[in-house]
Order: C-alpha cells, then structure tokens, then sequence
C-alpha cells in the first residue's frame, strides 16, 4: 500500500511538473483535473500552520509528490529549453492547446460556481491582470539576464519571480511560466536549471534564490487559497476562469519575450497538431479523472 501511495503521489507531482514547466495551464490545474487539488493545499496549510499530528503525514505526502514534481521539472526543463528556443510557434501552439481545453474543462466541473451569475464581474479582473501585464511588456525586461553571473539586483528579481510563479502554480488557473513568460523570465530560468542538471554550478545562486521565492511563496499562499476556496469559491472560480481565458493572450504573445524576440504566433505560424495533441492531453486527463471516480462511487456500492 505504500509503494502504491509512493507511486500514485509521485506519478502526480510529475504531471504537475510538465504543466507547471510550460506556459498555459498551471500545476494547480493538473491537480484541479486530477482530483487532488484539495488534497495538496490542505498538505501545505498542514505541514505550516498545524500542529505535530497533522504535520507528519502532510510532510509524508508532500515529499512523495514533490519527488516526482522534481523528476518531471528536470527532464522537461533539459528537453523544453531547446524545442522552446528552436521551435517556439510549435511550442506556442501546444500551450494554446492546453489552455483552450482547460478552461471548459474547469467551467464543467465547477458547473455550481459558474451558475452563479452573481460571481461573473470577477472573471473580468483576472482577465485584464493578465492581458495587460502582457501588453505592456511585449518585449520583456529580464530576458537579458546572465543568470551564470547574476547581481545581488538579480537574486532579488529570481526570488520575486518565484515567489510570483508559485503562487500562480498553486491557483488552478494561470500558469506560472505563463507569468514568467511574460516577465521574459521563462527560457533564462528553465536554462539555468537545465545547465545545474548539466553539473554547471555557476547557475547554482540564481536557481537556489528562484527556489526559496517558490518555497516562501508556498507557504504565504496554501492558507489564503484555501480558505478562498472555501468562503468565495464561485468568485475565484471566476478570477481563475478570467486568468486562464487571458493567458492565451500572454502565450500568443510569447514569442516576443524572447531574448532575440519573433513576432507573435500568427496564422501563418500557427501549428494545429501542436494545437489538437495540447487539446488531447487535457482531455485524456479528464476522462481519467472521471472514469476513477466512477469506479470508486462503484465500490462504495
């Protein structure tokens, strides 16, 4: 039963480490569709704000889900960086995939919440947080930076960034890379981990400080989106609705932020199979989703 647990918790993490290395649809999402959302916030809220009881098995169930996040995170940073850098409308197209799935996907299994036509003017905030962020930093200020050399100016931006990124992670919505994406943070810190997993200690300092944002982020945010989720879930539905619609503004954009910037994803370059295998791999997972939950409403029969 605890390999089992070992592997489940851990086969989850790692599908949550290739959302969350890509832009478009968060971690929290995957966890959202996956049917372990609640599980994985109530861990964090646990293994901070709890006491010794609760502590153990939250940290238990964390360290099995966070061994398989970090499984996935490296690999997809080592193959990511170069398909990014080298095919980025494909890439492009992929992520709009994701995210164009995702959001029905959301509004289906939240079909409570968004019957509440009280909570729908908080689909318009998150909608413009993440389109105007985009527009006005279509050519990113960060993409520049030399993470093998970073500035004490540097940590402080890796760490805020992290801090930034996770608390979008965590929120079934937005991505995190989508954020980083647009900060032109995305390819400097997916290469900086994948030159340490190369052994190339330089980017030691810029991943370490990108980690303790993720790290403070986790546990500043776990509470505040629980008990979101539990008082106003409809208008965070809603917010989480707004962000994810407006993040396909940011990935048609993404192509802009990168160091050497390309004009937005167009028709010309748009790739549809990238599209439809995006939109594939959401529905594989949803349906996964609801065929395990029908066999456990069986077993209770």
């Amino acid at each position: 039963m605890k390999g089992s647990n070992f592997l489940n918790d851990g086969f989850h993490g790692l599908c949550m480490a290739c959302a969350d290395s890509v832009p478009g649809v968060s971690g929290g999402t995957v966890a959202f569709l996956m049917g372990f959302y609640e599980r994985f916030v109530g861990a964090i809220d646990s293994l901070v704000f709890c006491g010794k009881k609760e502590k153990l098995p939250a940290l238990l169930y964390l360290l099995r889900l966070g061994t398989g996040w970090a499984l996935g995170f490296g690999v997809c940073a080592v193959l990511i960086s170069k398909m990014f850098s080298e095919n980025i409308y494909v890439m492009s197209s992929l992520f709009l995939g994701f995210t164009a799935a995702a959001i029905p996907v959301v509004a289906a299994e939240e079909l409570s919440c968004v019957k509440n036509f009280r909570a729908v003017p908080f689909f318009v905030p998150g909608l413009l947080l993440v389109v105007l962020a985009s527009r006005f930093n279509s050519v990113a200020a960060f993409s520049s930076l030399d993470l093998a050399v970073p500035s004490i100016a540097t940590w402080l931006i890796l760490f805020a960034a992290g801090f930034i990124a996770i608390s979008a992670m965590i929120l079934p919505g937005i991505s995190g890379s989508t954020l980083l994406l647009i900060m032109g943070l995305y390819l400097p810190v997916i290469n900086a981990v994948k030159e340490l997993i190369h052994l190339h200690f330089a980017f030691l300092p810029a991943v370490a400080f990108f980690g303790l944002g993720v790290l403070v982020g986790l546990a500043g945010t776990a509470r505040l989106l629980k008990n979101l989720l539990e008082k106003h879930r409809a208008p965070i539905i809603y917010l989480v609705l707004g962000l994810m619609t407006g993040s396909l503004y940011a990935i048609y954009k993404g192509p802009a932020t990168l160091s050497e910037p390309q004009p937005p994803l167009s028709l010309d370059t748009f790739n549809l199979v990238a599209f439809a295998v995006g939109i594939a791999v959401i529905v594989v997972m949803y349906l996964a989703k609801r065929n395990a939950e029908e066999k456990i409403s069986v077993e209770k029969l």
